[in-house]
């Protein structure tokens, strides 16, 4: 995190094209329907990967838990598309 944000304004340029791409996929489709990550497929092993780079940064870990919890919670009720 700490590389990501000393390069800050190159990262950020470096970042535009994907945020564009996202920006266009929004326009196209509901965001329900693009987004995707372990939360989602309710990929634990994964998750808890992600969680232990995150171990000492519990902040960033609470955030985690939080949103991957929120994306669950949206995605409950909804029926699969496979």
């Amino acid at each position: 995190m700490r590389r990501i944000i000393r390069r800050g304004t190159d990262t950020a340029r470096n970042s535009f094209p994907i945020l564009e791409e996202t920006v266009q996929n929004l326009k196209q489709l509901p965001a329900t329907e693009l987004q995707t990550g372990p939360a989602l497929r309710g990929d634990a092993k994964t998750q808890d990967r992600h969680l232990q780079k995150l171990k000492n940064h519990p902040n960033y870990t609470r955030i985690y838990e939080a949103i991957s919890a929120s994306i669950q919670h949206m995605y409950a009720n909804k029926p699969s598309n496979s």
